[in-house]
């Protein structure tokens, strides 16, 4: 059915056709017989389109707006923050998430939860050496975290953005356990090497996962951490290696140094029992 005004043409033609073929004495009552049916008419009208209630149901009173549809369309909800690439609405905007920024590494992290957790077991570590160093030693201790924060930060540049962060804070927590002592370890294992004049190189080996050691020639030391190998303990740390097997080792200490070959120090004392 269309409009009002197609609806009134009709019923107009039609009671005139029925007034001109009517007989004469039937003629005086067709004008209240239209007005009824003029009445119906219009009331179906407006039930049948209710914006013509809107203009009074008057002929020629404006255009007629559209019927609204009887099913409400989707209710569009606000964008969610993990819809925008931030941090999940449900987690505390606290901690490493309250450095979150839309792409940062943070923000990555935010969104992760096993990120997340690492984040949390490298605080907690990070606060253990603070108790364990004191007053004097802890600035030295929060530019070291501070340059390690910069160097997790820079993992955007890399392909695998979370492989990057995953390797970051494992090294992160095995550096804090190792170098303030707070796993059990064996040591110190002296070597002497076979260079002129014989250096010696020191080592205590920790209970990290993976496991680890600490090497130390001269002034100069070295985080070393397990690698595969094939037979005996092999440890590899940025420029240096040492490979142990049945008392003898095999060090390489500085970038394109050779390899020498060193002797396990013999010595009584239980803590001289390499791994």
């Amino acid at each position: 059915m269309a409009g009002g005004g197609a609806w009134q043409v009709f019923s107009d033609r039609t009671m005139l056709a029925a007034i001109e073929t009517s007989p004469p004495e039937t003629r005086m009552t067709m004008p209240i017989l239209r007005l009824a049916h003029f009445t119906t008419c219009l009331s179906l009208a407006m039930v049948c389109c209710p914006s013509l209630a809107q203009t009074g149901g008057a002929v020629g009173a404006g255009p007629i707006a559209p019927y609204p549809s009887r099913t409400p369309g989707p209710t569009v909800a606000p964008s969610s923050p993990a819809s925008t690439g931030a941090a999940s609405a449900s987690v505390p905007r606290t901690g490493i998430c309250a450095q979150a920024r839309p792409g940062n590494i943070p923000d990555l992290i935010c969104q992760d939860e096993g990120l997340r957790a690492l984040d949390k077991s490298m605080d907690g570590f990070y606060a253990l050496a603070r108790q364990k160093v004191g007053s004097e030693q802890a600035p030295l201790l929060a530019a070291e975290q501070s340059g390690w924060r910069k160097g997790r930060d820079d993992c955007w540049k890399a392909t695998d953005r979370l492989d990057c962060v995953v390797a970051s804070y494992k090294h992160r927590i095995i550096e804090l356990q190792a170098r303030y002592r707070l796993v059990d370890s064996i040591g110190p294992v002296t070597y002497v090497c076979d260079d002129t004049p014989p250096s010696k190189v020191v080592v205590d080996y920790f209970k990290t996962e993976p496991p680890s050691l600490i090497a130390r020639q001269g002034e100069s030391s070295s985080l070393m951490l397990s690698a595969p190998s094939a037979s005996g303990a092999r440890y590899t740390g940025p420029n240096e290696s040492l490979w142990e097997h049945q008392g003898e080792a095999l060090i390489r200490w500085g970038f394109g140094a050779p390899e020498r070959k060193c002797i396990k120090q013999a010595s009584t004392a239980a803590s001289q029992a390499a791994p």
